[in-house]
């Protein structure tokens, strides 16, 4: 998971707090039962484009966020760094 390597980097290289890095057991945990990769829908610029025209102004924005800055949303799965 991208997101462990990323903490793991910025505790060993930039001095990060300890505390933010993803436990094994929060791993497993977050990777899901089977660890399995699932088949991903992926838009075509056009697409993104279309849908970006049909959302309103704030949720575009939203969207064009999320697209250049590849932000997503975690839904239920918050993970929250223990001190």
């Amino acid at each position: 998971m991208a997101i462990k390597k990323f903490v793991e980097f910025a505790v060993a290289e930039h001095r990060q707090p300890q505390a933010f890095l993803i436990s094994e057991k929060d791993y497993l945990e977050l990777r899901g039962a089977d660890g399995k990769r699932r088949k991903k829908a992926v838009l075509t610029d056009d697409e993104m484009m279309e849908l970006i025209r049909l959302l309103p102004e704030s949720w575009g924005n939203v969207v064009k966020i999320s697209r250049v800055f590849g932000v997503r949303p975690m839904g239920d799965r918050v993970h929250h760094a223990r001190q």
